[in-house]
């Protein structure tokens, strides 16, 4: 094989991972987050009372294995404290958990 062919399938290759990392947080986005359920369950957990929640999308590392759904926060406070956290649920689960980072 000469260095062409090789240069060019490494390219592809690479050009194929990085377009798959891109369009995962799309995807993730769009179908395995769900915001109006997440501020829910924010709005029942007293830790973040007077926080000012700004949601970050989809966390793919941030649940356990089996919680798909996976909505990434981060709760600000007033005194400047910034806690980053995600909501995770399993998807046919009508209970979700915080997980802290």
């Amino acid at each position: 094989m000469n260095n062409t062919v090789k240069y060019s399938v490494a390219g592809a290759f690479a050009l194929a991972v990085g377009a798959s990392v891109f369009f995962q947080q799309d995807i993730g986005d769009a179908f395995l987050t769900d915001e109006v359920h997440a501020m829910q369950v924010i709005a029942n957990d007293t830790r973040f009372d007077d926080a000012q929640i700004r949601f970050t999308g989809y966390e793919p590392l941030g649940c356990l294995r089996g919680e798909h759904m996976s909505t990434g926060f981060v709760a600000a406070f007033d005194n400047g404290r910034q806690i980053p956290a995600v909501v995770c649920k399993a998807p046919l689960s009508s209970t979700a958990n915080i997980r802290l980072k």
